[in-house]
């Protein structure tokens, strides 16, 4: 799957973005500062992941699929 550069100038900073807020996530929870088996953290935590923009990662990394399917 190689994206197109439109796709790569979107990704970027969207990517960035959430791999920066999973990483936080992941050590609060280390640390016990969060509980990820508490339904109002968890819940949170996907809304923040929605607002980071991982829908539109996953919309364009479809579009990458259905490219190189249809070759």
């Amino acid at each position: 799957m190689v994206p197109t550069a439109d796709e790569i100038n979107e990704l970027t900073p969207l990517d960035t973005a959430i791999r920066s807020y999973v990483q936080e996530m992941k050590m609060k929870a280390f640390l016990g500062q969060v509980d990820f088996a508490d339904d109002n953290v968890w819940n949170d935590y996907l809304k923040r992941l929605d607002e980071s923009g991982l829908p539109r990662v996953l919309e364009i990394k479809q579009a990458q699929v259905d490219r190189a399917d249809a070759k």
